[in-house]
């Protein structure tokens, strides 16, 4: 899972495992709210915009006590992008000294106002116990609300509550569900996951097609392990039309980035390839850019 940007950011990804994601994404958060800020929220008032503004260019220039004396006022009046960032502000230490407790607080207050960053970033609190007792239950209520306005890491991390039966009964149907309304949207880790889910039958009728094509869809956004189960796939035709040479360009790339088993997968079926197909395939691993 993960936490995303400060209310300036845009899309960001998280750890597989639902304990690991801690705070990491806070800072992320700042940066997509520029982006989501300027194009969604075009009725507010251009006075409190141009406020904003001058709070995140002091934010930008490293004046985060500057930065907070200009989004406080606009915080205080219910305005929940800046309730996010003096939450993210608080969580990172930046311009206050840091306490998860505050930076929750603020929080609770944009996720009142509707935020589902904020509501995101309460799940995450709960689900590793900072700032607030560990508390799954109320992590995953959280994640709902998210998940309901369509966060997609929020989608993606109430499905592996289910999976795991965190705070909620093990459902392994729903938990394919909100991981599949992730992937549908692009998020490379949800469609990592659901590949897998189609490969086991866990929640879904198996499909080695379906898994083929939710590991490919990961796989050529850069994930790793995906492009691993892609490349000995397409090498062996299992579910997808058999291509040696892309096959084995998903595993130069994933080998490239460190996967142990990619490596062995390449020197294994490496002998079955051609020659001419080895070529190609290191010819588009140079080229290869991920897809966005």
């Amino acid at each position: 899972m993960t936490v995303r940007k400060l209310m300036m950011i845009g899309k960001r990804r998280a750890r597989n495992s639902i304990g690991s994601c801690k705070y990491r994404r806070y800072s992320l958060a700042l940066v997509a709210m520029v982006a989501t800020t300027i194009m969604v929220n075009c009725e507010v008032i251009a006075s409190a915009k141009a406020d904003f503004r001058a709070g995140w260019n002091a934010y930008q220039n490293g004046n985060f006590i500057g930065a907070l004396k200009i989004w406080k006022p606009l915080a205080e009046k219910g305005d929940p992008r800046a309730q996010f960032n003096i939450g993210v502000m608080f969580a990172e230490g930046k311009g206050r000294a840091q306490s998860y407790k505050r930076a929750v607080q603020w929080w609770e207050k944009a996720a009142e106002n509707g935020d589902a960053e904020a509501q995101h970033n309460i799940a995450m609190a709960y689900i590793v116990g900072n700032g607030v007792e560990q508390n799954y239950k109320k992590a995953v209520d959280w994640l709902k609300k998210a998940s309901d306005l369509g966060l997609v890491r929020s989608q993606y991390a109430l499905g592996r509550m289910y999976d795991y039966g965190f705070g909620i009964d093990q459902d392994q149907v729903k938990a394919a569900k909100y991981v599949a309304l992730a992937a549908e949207k692009g998020f490379d880790k949800a469609q990592y996951n659901l590949g897998k889910r189609y490969r086991d039958g866990k929640g879904v009728s198996r499909s080695l097609g379906l898994s083929a094509k939710w590991f490919l869809a990961a796989a050529d956004q850069g994930h790793v392990r995906a492009q691993n189960h892609i490349g000995v796939r397409l090498i062996r035709g299992k579910g997808i039309e058999k291509n040696p040479a892309k096959g084995l360009m998903y595993l130069i790339l994933a080998t490239k980035s460190g996967h142990i088993k990619a490596a062995e997968h390449r020197a294994e079926l490496s002998a079955d390839i051609s020659m001419k197909d080895q070529k190609a395939a290191e010819k588009m691993a140079n080229s290869w850019k991920p897809i966005r």
